[in-house]
């Protein structure tokens, strides 16, 4: 863990609108993930409207991020003592495994299954080999943090006058509850200036409407995350998205992938403009060696030259065992 690791806390004050990876007709899906990519767009636009567009600036601050995690949640539960939840490791723990491990499986992989997220401890139990408590997973208690609200939405066509009725999501947190993310190599100084701005202007989708607006605190790590930083496993887990550069060094053992795509807001160049679709590794995928990644160029070269626009690929990992089973069959 570096000297200038900082950890991020933002506290809603009003709904969130993150689109889901995946979407419903008619109906828009809300995901409860802040996804690392989000992050630096948030963080970029926001320094390039202090900086009113300085490219050298700007580029100067893209380069000092050296890691950042995706946004997940968090919870309040005592004053100042705070639950952090990771993504579930997407191999399955030690518990299926050896004696009763069958049993184990049997009784609990849908359970863990439907859990996408996991708190701190037992996450770092999970990728270090060590048995889990897997009676927490059955009330998913991460899911009291927050209230998904569909709402429907009328448009009209401003040439034919056509009526469209579509459905749109929006999370809203409990009070002690946000959303909290890593991120290494921005002074703090600058860190906080950027946060000033963007708590103003909001994080997410619908902005204009006053969605994703927040306060934030920024501090050091505490020491429950050394452990994670500093594992001895052969193995790394990703808490962000990941591009690789190098192809010949990727090397996946278990990972979910995730479509990348969507409109842009650009400070510099005003307008929305249609971003080029990538994929990319999703949380919790695991790889034999630790992944690097880096940015990739997403703008639409066609109608676009202001600047490029990227989507941030740096993996953030830990060092993980990786359980061996008796089948093939493992968490997705």
């Amino acid at each position: 863990m570096g000297a200038g690791m900082r950890l991020v806390r933002l506290r809603f004050k009003t709904g969130l609108h993150l689109g889901a990876d995946r979407g419903g007709i008619g109906r828009e899906k809300v995901q409860e993930i802040v996804h690392s990519d989000t992050l630096f767009s948030m963080l970029v636009n926001s320094y390039a409207d202090i900086v009113s567009g300085n490219a050298e600036k700007i580029a100067s601050l893209i380069d000092s991020i050296e890691t950042l995690s995706s946004g997940f949640l968090f919870c309040e539960y005592r004053r100042k003592q705070f639950e952090y939840y990771l993504p579930r490791p997407l191999t399955d723990p030690v518990n299926f495994s050896g004696k009763h491990g069958k049993e184990n499986k049997l009784r609990w992989h849908k359970e863990l299954k439907r859990c996408l997220y996991i708190d701190r401890d037992n996450f770092s139990k999970w990728i270090r080999g060590e048995k889990i408590s897997l009676v927490k997973f059955k009330n998913q208690g991460y899911q009291e943090l927050f209230t998904i609200n569909i709402r429907p939405q009328h448009a009209r066509d401003r040439l034919t006058n056509a009526s469209n009725i579509y459905h749109a999501g929006e999370m809203f947190f409990d009070k002690t509850a946000g959303i909290y993310f890593l991120i290494d190599g921005v002074e703090q100084g600058i860190l906080k200036k950027i946060l000033d701005n963007a708590a103003m202007k909001g994080l997410g989708g619908r902005r204009s409407l006053g969605y994703g607006v927040f306060d934030f605190e920024i501090e050091p790590p505490d020491d429950k995350w050394k452990p994670l930083f500093e594992g001895s496993g052969d193995n790394f887990i990703i808490v962000s998205l990941y591009y690789p550069m190098n192809l010949n060094a990727l090397s996946p053992m278990a990972y979910s992938l995730v479509l990348r795509k969507g409109w842009t807001f650009s400070s510099v160049a005003l307008g929305q403009f249609k971003r080029e679709t990538c994929r990319m590794f999703g949380e919790g995928s695991i790889f034999a060696n630790k992944p690097a990644g880096g940015l990739v160029n997403v703008a639409p070269k066609a109608i676009f030259s202001a600047h490029p626009v990227y989507r941030f690929g740096k993996a953030l990992a830990f060092p993980c065992t990786v359980q061996e089973t008796e089948d093939d069959a493992v968490l997705s």
